[in-house]
C-alpha cells in the first residue's frame, strides 16, 4: 500500500473528521507533484466553506469549482475507468464535498456489478440509486451500503422501488449508519411500509421522505406503530390520502396521530408497546401536502404537543377558514419558520385569523 493509499483509507473510514483529509492535503502540497498543489487547494476550500457566509463562501465555492472543473479529467478518471464511459461536469453522476467523491448518481445494476470498486473512490456518504426496482434483494445483501449515511431512489417512472424490495431491504444487515431514507415516488404501497416500520434500523433514520408512494392511513397507522425508537426531524408524508378526506370513513390524521402516541393512549394489552410521544417530538419539518386534510384533521393536529416544528407544509388540502382557526390557536404555531398553505379554501377572513402570526415566518398562500 502507497502512502496516498493509506491517506485515502484512513479518509474513507473516518469521514466525519477533516483533520485527516487536511493532513492529506499538506502531504500533496510536500509531494508537489503535477496538480498536486491545486487538488490541495481544492480540499482546503471545500472544507473552509463550511464555515463561510456570504461573499466569503461566493468566492470559496467559485474557486473551487474553477479547480474542479480544470482538473475534471483528472480527479474522475478512476471512476470512468470502472464504470466504462465518461460525462461532462454539468451531467456527472458524481459530487465532491469537503475535498473528495461524497455522492453518486447511477443505475441500481451498474452499481452493484460495480460496488466495491465505487466506494474506494473515495468517503462516498450519499447514494442516489435508479431502477431499483427488483433489485432489493441484492441491495439487502451489499456490504458496500454499511458506508452510507444517505440513501435515495430516485426513480420517478421506470422500475421503481416496490413494497417487495422493502420486504428484502428491511432485513438488511447493513443499513446501521443510514440516517437519510429518500423514497419520494416511488411505489412501496403500504405494504412496503409494513416492511419499513419493522426495519431494525429505522431507529437510525433521521429525515424520511416518503412522498407519493401509494400509501393510505392503514399503511402510515403501521409506521406509527413501530417498536423501533424511531423519532424522526423530518417526515415528508406528501400526496399520500391519510387525511379525512381522502377516501376513508373513519378519521384520518387523527388517529394516525393519536397512535404514534401524542395523547399518550394505553398500550392494548395483547398488541405491540407503542412509541410514547417519541415519534413526532423531535420533528422539525413536517410535509403534509396534498393528502387530503379537511377541517377535522387541521383541528387535531392543531391540538397536538409539536414544539419543536419549524416548517409545516399544508398545500393542496381541503380545509377553509374553519381549519385556518384551529391553526391560530395551535400553541406550536409561534415557533414556525416556515409555513405553506397554497391550494386551500382558505378566504381573508381566514387569513385576518393567522395574521398575528404570520409576520413572524416565511409563508406562501
Amino acid at each position: 500500500m502507497t502512502p496516498e493509499d493509506a491517506f485515502l483509507e484512513d479518509i474513507r473510514d473516518d469521514a466525519e473528521d477533516d483533520s485527516v483529509r487536511l493532513i492529506y492535503a499538506d502531504w500533496l502540497e510536500d509531494r508537489d507533484g503535477p496538480g498536486d498543489s491545486d487538488r490541495a487547494a481544492f480540499i482546503r476550500l471545500q472544507i473552509a466553506a463550511v464555515s463561510l457566509h456570504g461573499p466569503d463562501l461566493t468566492r470559496s465555492n467559485r474557486r473551487a469549482r474553477d479547480l474542479l472543473e480544470l482538473h475534471w479529467d483528472e480527479w474522475t478518471a478512476p471512476l470512468w475507468r470502472i464504470l466504462g464511459h465518461k460525462t461532462l461536469p454539468s451531467a456527472a453522476p458524481i459530487r465532491f464535498q469537503r475535498g473528495f467523491i461524497h455522492e453518486l448518481t447511477l443505475p441500481t445494476a451498474e452499481f452493484l456489478a460495480h460496488h466495491r470498486a465505487l466506494l474506494r473512490l473515495g468517503p462516498v456518504g450519499k447514494l442516489r440509486l435508479m431502477e431499483a426496482g427488483g433489485h432489493g434483494v441484492a441491495l439487502s445483501a451489499c456490504e458496500s451500503l454499511s458506508t452510507l449515511r444517505e440513501l435515495e431512489f430516485a426513480d420517478y417512472f421506470r422500475e421503481p422501488l416496490t413494497g417487495p424490495d422493502m420486504m428484502a431491504l428491511a432485513n438488511s444487515p447493513h443499513l446501521d449508519r443510514l440516517r437519510v431514507l429518500r423514497l419520494a415516488r416511488n411505489n412501496l404501497g403500504d405494504a412496503g411500509l409494513y416492511a419499513l416500520s419493522g426495519a431494525a434500523w429505522l431507529a437510525g433514520i433521521v429525515a424520511l421522505d416518503l412522498t407519493d408512494n401509494g400509501l393510505s392511513r392503514d399503511g402510515v397507522l403501521a409506521l406509527a406503530r413501530t417498536r423501533r425508537a424511531f423519532r424522526p426531524v423530518w417526515l415528508r408524508l406528501a400526496r399520500n390520502p391519510i387525511g379525512t378526506s381522502g377516501g376513508e370513513q373513519m378519521a384520518g390524521l387523527d388517529l394516525i396521530v393519536h397512535v404514534m402516541g401524542l395523547d399518550e393512549p394505553e398500550d392494548p394489552p395483547d398488541g405491540p408497546a407503542r412509541n410514547g410521544t417519541a415519534i413526532l417530538a423531535e420533528v422539525v419539518g413536517l410535509d403534509l401536502a396534498h393528502c387530503g386534510l379537511d377541517n377535522h384533521d387541521i383541528a387535531f393536529l392543531a391540538s397536538v404537543p409539536l414544539e419543536s416544528l419549524r416548517e409545516l407544509d399544508l398545500t393542496g388540502n381541503d380545509f377553509d377558514d374553519d381549519g385556518a382557526y384551529h391553526l391560530a390557536r395551535a400553541p406550536w404555531m409561534r415557533g414556525l419558520r416556515r409555513l405553506r398553505l397554497q391550494q386551500n379554501a382558505l378566504t381573508h377572513h381566514g387569513l385576518g385569523l393567522l395574521a398575528p402570526l404570520l409576520s413572524e415566518m416565511q409563508v406562501e398562500l
